[in-house]
């Protein structure tokens, strides 16, 4: 397809991912990837009958192509930012997670902030990426420097102590380890197959330099099998620095054993569930392809995480979720597991729920939405709930939610409107 429309030329199209890519034959020559080359480690190269690489990438595979191309500048950050930024705030939100920064992406809030028009806590973090990851093929090499000057972007609206790494991929790339072997589609893989990580251990000794720096370290892990790696490395990490006050992160924690959410309790590790897509749609249904449904089933288990003690935040993980931004849509299907708008996707009919025992009530998910999250950022003394004391961060909706649950209108939590955000007391957010 992608020949048809620009032959000859050089196109890399990342999904809103950022896990998986297509690859026109000019950007493949150019990354040197031909019917020879071996999938990288943590990465997946398609290849058709003929031998010839599709052009489909996974992870560490799509990055050989995005280490050929420069990063978008600082001007794309500035004009996009604040575009987003008035999408979250008309959704109600008061805070937020930056989970992939770079000196761009944080030159551009700190000029938000400095303009007065920030209006939002953001924890902002530096990403350290596989290199071409996000098609910039000099990060690898800045990040670790970049990373030694990021304390002056501290400030009271930006907390910018802190980093994140990707242990793995996802399902639907083959590059997310499981504890049970994936039941689906291999794609040429024999089985027993189980996936894979998309970092070496030998990143240890520098988690453990940033755990003794005082900065917060945030894990993307998705599987559960990468999830028990994770929690190898971060409990070596708590015995050399058993004092740290510093909560460590796990993102995404799609899929975890019982086992692990009793290490992650004791060695006090937070985690959020993102993306928010706890329901049939197109990200379940693409996991379901790979793992098979009967292990794809045990995913996004909010209500076994939250049972085990363990207080779990709420991600967006916006972008990934393939939809556009929603949280009521998103609390909805924490009470339902069913899709908000209806739709069937995959082996889920309209209005079949995915995983219903994993369904939460109302004040659960309100917890998830406020004071967990508060929680995890470590600013739970003055933010996540209205207290004496506390900064007025709240949103106004056009219904009462416990009203509407109770008389059976879950299934209608889509559609409540947000009329008024306020942050430290001043409207942020206004409906027409």
């Amino acid at each position: 397809m992608i020949e048809k429309v620009a032959p000859g030329r050089a196109v890399w199209l990342k999904d809103t991912t950022g896990h998986n890519a297509a690859a026109s034959k000019k950007a493949l020559e150019l990354a040197g990837i031909t019917k020879d080359t071996p999938s990288p480690f943590g990465g997946f190269i398609e290849k058709g009958e003929d031998g010839e690489p599709t052009g489909y990438l996974s992870d560490n595979a799509s990055a050989m192509v995005g280490a050929k191309l420069p990063g978008p500048p600082l001007e794309v950050y500035k004009k996009c930012i604040p575009m987003a930024l008035d999408v979250v705030r008309a959704n109600g939100v008061t805070a937020i997670g930056d989970m992939a920064g770079r000196e761009p992406i944080h030159e551009s809030y700190k000029a938000l902030e400095e303009a007065g028009n920030l209006n939002l806590k953001v924890m902002l973090t530096v990403g350290m990426f596989t290199e071409g990851r996000h098609g910039d093929g000099t990060w690898e090499a800045n990040a670790q420097p970049f990373v030694e000057t990021v304390e002056k972007y501290n400030s009271h609206l930006i907390d910018a102590m802190n980093v994140k790494f990707w242990a793995d991929g996802t399902p639907p790339g083959l590059t997310s380890l499981m504890l049970e072997s994936y039941q689906g589609d291999l794609r040429g893989n024999t089985p027993p197959f189980y996936g894979a990580v998309t970092w070496s251990k030998d990143v240890q000794e520098t988690m453990r330099a940033y755990d003794l720096r005082g900065l917060r370290i945030h894990v993307h892990s998705v599987g559960d099998g990468t999830t028990r790696q994770v929690l190898d490395i971060f409990e070596q990490i708590r015995a050399k620095n058993p004092h740290n006050p510093v909560k460590h992160h796990i993102s995404h924690l799609s899929y975890v054993s019982d086992e692990d959410l009793a290490r992650m309790r004791r060695l006090g590790i937070t985690a959020e569930m993102s993306p928010d897509v706890w329901f049939p749609g197109v990200t379940s249904h693409a996991c379901e392809v790979t793992l098979g449904k009967e292990l794809n089933e045990t995913g996004w288990p909010v209500k076994r995480i939250m049972d085990s003690g363990l207080e779990l935040g709420f991600g967006s993980d916006w972008g990934s979720s393939g939809r556009d931004y929603s949280v009521m849509a998103s609390l909805e299907a924490l009470l339902t597991r069913k899709n908000p708008w209806g739709k069937a996707f995959g082996s889920y009919k309209s209005g079949e729920a995915y995983a219903p025992d994993q369904a939460i009530d109302l004040p659960a998910a309100l917890r998830m939405l406020t004071i967990n999250g508060a929680r995890l950022m470590q600013h739970e003394r003055e933010r996540g709930s209205l207290e004496v004391g506390k900064y007025a961060d709240m949103a106004v909706l056009s219904e009462n939610l416990f009203d509407l649950v109770k008389a059976g209108g879950q299934d209608k939590i889509n559609e409540v409107k947000v009329l008024k955000t306020v942050f430290e007391g001043e409207a942020s957010f206004a409906a027409d």
